[in-house]
């Protein structure tokens, strides 16, 4: 068993090794990797700026500053952990999937440019809108799009499977609603 997995076990705290996002914060202030070999936690909450630090720690090495932003991250890992894809919830009406490679440099990229056309004109028509990654199979990344339009007040929604990793290169709509 990896160290970091083994003093989380025996402090108490355990890690779901389930493929669905786990998220920060929440019932618990950190995240491991399905592997042990990297862990995902909180830092300290910068109250000047209302924005919470999340920080990464490789096995063997400290713990860095990763990110920071204001409501909550979600994290949903690729299958050979190259890769994870963070959901950040930046506000009450919006978020945004990004994806962070799981060793340094630690490269941030966000999907919203790589959308199929039709999907970002929805959310940039639409009051609240949100992309969230769901789960990252050997087939891709699924994210979901949803939220509601701006004129019309009626909800849209969309899955979408982005390819390629750990950098994503290409999204494609697969479903979509309203």
């Amino acid at each position: 068993m990896h160290p970091i997995k083994l003093i989380l076990v025996v402090l108490g705290v355990t890690a779901s090794l389930e493929a669905r996002a786990q998220c920060l914060p929440g019932e618990r202030d950190t995240v491991l990797s399905p592997s042990g070999a990297v862990l995902l936690s909180l830092g300290k909450y910068d109250e000047a700026r209302e924005e919470h630090r999340l920080m990464i720690k490789l096995e063997g090495q400290s713990a860095k500053e990763l990110y920071r932003f204001g409501r909550s991250v979600c994290m949903v890992w690729n299958p050979n952990e190259e890769a994870f894809a963070l959901t950040v919830r930046s506000g009450s009406n919006t978020s945004e999937v990004f994806v962070v490679g799981s060793s340094e440099p630690y490269l941030i990229h966000s999907l919203m440019p790589l959308l199929p056309e039709n999907t970002r004109a929805f959310l940039a028509k639409s009051s609240h809108g949100y992309v969230e990654a769901e789960e990252w199979l050997s087939s891709g990344l699924r994210l979901r799009v949803w939220g509601d339009h701006l004129e019309s007040n009626s909800p849209f929604e969309a899955r979408v499977v982005c390819s390629g990793a750990p950098e994503i290169s290409v999204c494609k709509l697969i479903v979509t609603e309203g």
